[in-house]
């Protein structure tokens, strides 16, 4: 009788135990119509599943589930039981989309999860998101809660294609194909992100399908740096291997003649282009040292270049050096613009330089031991100085902020404000003030020069070091206020920017943030000025940096006037997407 009354207790604390499972219910639609969209894969997945990669059976490690080892059985310390094995609880089996359109998925434990819809010829979509690439909204699901009415509006993708000729009017044969995103970073520099890759067959042609929509451009040829091998990539041993010069559509090598790409949801887009055949150069010059009579012994001498990503690299293919009288001869470079380097014993030489359809001849690297920068920061009104700012010189190469190798800037300020810029190389800067959200930066001078609103000349004069003066204000401003749409209803999650109406080029003037799930958003940390308030409902990324962009919404902003110290509020209307 104890026994079964026993496991009469067991049982009801197990039934007491279990938790009712949740129900999710919706529907999937076509964007721009309520047509439904039929056998759509919708999948529920946690946060965690998306950021895990899946791992083969076969796969032994360390967190996999071994089925020809036997447990190891833990230690027990005292009288402590064992701690159980933490399982993961099981993927949800994903469901199919009906003649109508809809989805149910039943069985779904408590926890957050993220709704997931895929189709052939669409773009891969999450519920409540808004931009490509984006995030969805999180699903927060409680015990024997049924979400109905979930509503996923399926974007069709694209497909770009067309014929790509040699400078011959020959079909260009094995050419890589790229189509580029371009994205902007915290520096406001426009990089790009691989949005497809393609190459073309035997008659010149090649095709992009189910391309994510939007604003792209596309590129063809051997970008900069080192060039294939001959043959590399071939797709039959007849191939003759040529490599292609990287050209932008329309047949353009510099970006800022290129034309962009719309491809629309749905659309057929055909761009045919002409890629002339690869030729590369050569640069020549010569390296001298004006502390002293002869040449430098010895010279480690490379091409630095910008990728199309944003990152940095170096080119160096066997450079030919001559001691006695300071020659240089660099082979095989590519078209494009570079940063040529020379790294010798008394210091390092540097300058700008583009190959375009020549040879580079009489180029003149003069090497230089660096310059120390002697700076001081100093609080408006007395206060202490920020011990954590971080200032940084991004040179000008060419009249743009290219970012090439480790940038010079302050590593340490000391408790009374001073700090040491260490070895940087003469020529034009721009300086990137700290970026501290207590503090604006109220003046920035380098040798009396404004240096905040302008690039400035770093230069030796005389025996003297440059100075730079850094002065911050903590009288920093707050703005903040509610995003509605045009009935007059909040719009959660849309991302709130601030943009200084004068000195665009200034990253650090712009801010951001996100409005909550009642359309509230605040902003902190404003310097005093002039500035325009908008609220997109489709941003991708920091695309507000982009000026073509930024003047289509132009009218659409918010004009805001920041005083010192100051607690505004500005309630906005979203802007609609396309």
């Amino acid at each position: 009788m104890l026994r079964l009354l026993l496991l009469a207790g067991i049982a009801l604390t197990q039934a007491q135990q279990q938790t009712p499972k949740a129900r999710v219910e919706g529907v999937v639609l076509r964007a721009g119509s309520n047509e439904p969209v039929v056998g759509a894969r919708v999948t529920l997945s946690r946060p965690d599943e998306l950021n895990t990669s899946t791992t083969s059976s076969t796969t032994n490690s360390g967190s996999s589930l071994n089925l020809f080892r036997v447990p190891t059985v833990p230690t027990l310390t005292g009288n402590a039981p064992p701690t159980p094995p933490v399982i993961p609880p099981l993927p949800i089996p994903p469901v199919f989309t009906d003649n109508s359109g809809k989805f149910a998925i039943s069985e779904v434990d408590t926890g957050t999860y993220r709704l997931i819809v895929n189709l052939d010829g669409f773009v891969r979509q999450e519920y409540g998101q808004r931009t490509f690439p984006g995030q969805g909204t999180s699903l927060t699901i409680n015990p024997g809660d049924v979400l109905k009415d979930l509503t996923v509006r399926l974007t069709q993708a694209g497909n770009v294609g067309g014929r790509i000729v040699d400078n011959l009017g020959k079909p260009a044969v094995a050419v890589p194909l790229q189509l580029l995103r371009a994205v902007y970073n915290q520096y406001g520099q426009r990089t790009f992100q691989n949005a497809g890759t393609a190459r073309t067959n035997d008659r010149g042609e090649y095709r992009f399908y189910w391309i994510t929509p939007g604003r792209l451009y596309l590129a063809g040829g051997t970008p900069q740096g080192t060039p294939a091998a001959p043959g590399s990539g071939a797709g039959s041993p007849n191939e003759s291997g040529d490599s292609y010069t990287f050209t932008y559509y329309p047949g353009v090598q510099d970006v800022s003649r290129a034309t962009v790409i719309d491809v629309r949801p749905g659309a057929e887009v055909v761009a045919d282009f002409m890629v002339p055949r690869q030729q590369l150069y050569t640069i020549r010059g010569r390296i001298v040292d004006p502390s002293s009579a002869l040449p430098p012994a010895s010279a480690s001498i490379a091409l630095a270049y910008q990728q199309l990503t944003g990152g940095n690299a170096m080119f160096s293919r066997n450079p030919i050096y001559n001691a006695a009288t300071g020659a240089f001869e660099l082979r095989d470079v590519l078209p494009g613009p570079y940063l040529l380097f020379a790294n010798t014993l008394g210091g390092a030489a540097r300058t700008s330089v583009e190959v375009v359809n020549a040879n580079i001849e009489g180029v003149l690297l003069t090497v230089n031991a660096g310059i120390n920068i002697i700076g001081h920061i100093a609080v408006e009104g007395g206060g202490p100085p920020p011990t954590a700012a971080r200032a940084q010189l991004r040179p000008m190469v060419e009249g743009s902020p290219t970012l090439v190798g480790n940038l010079p800037g302050i590593e340490d300020v000391a408790p009374d404000g001073t700090f040491v810029v260490h070895n940087v190389l003469p020529g034009l800067y721009r300086i990137a003030p700290p970026a501290l959200p207590e503090f604006y930066a109220r003046q920035m001078r380098l040798d009396g020069i404004d240096a905040l609103n302008q690039p400035v000349e770093v230069t030796q004069r005389g025996q003297d070091f440059p100075t730079l003066d850094i002065l911050l204000s903590p009288n920093v401003s707050q703005i903040e206020g509610t995003v509605t749409d045009a009935r007059m209803q909040p719009v959660p999650g849309v991302r709130v920017v601030l943009i200084p109406g004068a000195n665009r080029d200034r990253a650090e003037l712009y801010k951001t943030a996100t409005a909550d799930q009642a359309g509230r958003f605040t902003i902190r940390g404003v310097a005093p000025g002039d500035y325009k308030l908008f609220a997109w409902e489709n941003l991708e990324g920091n695309g507000y940096f982009d000026t073509d962009f930024l003047r289509r919404s132009e009218s659409s902003g918010k004009p805001v006037r920041v005083t010192e110290s100051s607690k505004q509020s500005a309630n906005l209307q979203v802007i609609p997407g396309n």
